[in-house]
């Protein structure tokens, strides 16, 4: 059984703009954070993590497809993006954890050092398993923060599991644990090419939520009938 952190993420476009992290690996990120505590909302936990660590205020309309990020070959986390427009942004923004923060035009975002899931969140298409080549540690941390340490402690883990429903069968008993090898539709495609003999058209991405141990990513699967 393999479990994986999640990281909840905001997609916040405002006057033509994203808002963007500049992290310690020097890379731009949606902003957000980890899950800490087993039974936490996950909606919850990006109100709280956006507003006590830049002070943003948003609305969240939408999922977006979930995708895993491994950091380093030391750690994998699943990364799990919503759409969101922004109720109250500061004049001044500012990130407690002392990354940079800033605002980018779709064009520019091209061009930044960004892993590749997060392009693709933003751009509404089915995002790529992404990877860094720079581990997350505690050194690395402090190059943002050097006279602030923060203790580490365990986040709680859970196991990916895809849930596929269709016209042919709606069954919840129907999942597979995703492997970081591939992507969470490719898993939802083999899920749902052994639901029947029916051929496969496509899969459309519904939603994801947590429950005490698990991480439940739900499509729709199309059938030609």
């Amino acid at each position: 059984m393999t479990k994986f952190q999640i990281s909840v993420k905001a997609i916040i476009y405002w006057n033509d703009r994203y808002l963007l992290r500049k992290n310690e690996r020097n890379e731009w990120e949606l902003l957000g954070g980890r899950i800490e505590n087993i039974g936490e909302n996950l909606e919850y936990r990006l109100h709280t993590e956006l507003l006590e660590e830049s002070g943003i205020s948003i609305e969240i309309i939408k999922p977006r497809e979930p995708w895993f990020y491994n950091i380093g070959n030391t750690r994998t986390v699943i990364i799990a993006p919503y759409y969101c427009s922004a109720i109250n942004v500061p004049d001044i923004l500012e990130d407690e954890d002392g990354g940079v923060v800033a605002w980018h035009t779709a064009d520019e975002i091209r061009t930044l050092n960004m892993p590749y899931g997060y392009f693709d969140s933003i751009q509404g298409v089915p995002p790529r398993n992404s990877f860094s080549a720079i581990p997350e540690t505690r050194e690395n941390e402090m190059l943002l923060k050097p006279k602030v340490v923060k203790p580490w402690r365990p986040y709680p883990e859970f196991e990916p599991r895809i849930i596929v429903n269709s016209e042919k069968r709606v069954d919840r008993n129907i999942w597979a644990t995703i492997s970081t090898t591939e992507n969470v539709r490719q898993s939802a495609f083999t899920i749902a090419k052994k639901i029947t003999t029916a051929e496969l058209i496509d899969v459309t991405f519904m939603s994801f939520s947590i429950d005490s141990s698990n991480f439940l990513v739900e499509y729709l699967a199309c059938y030609d009938m």
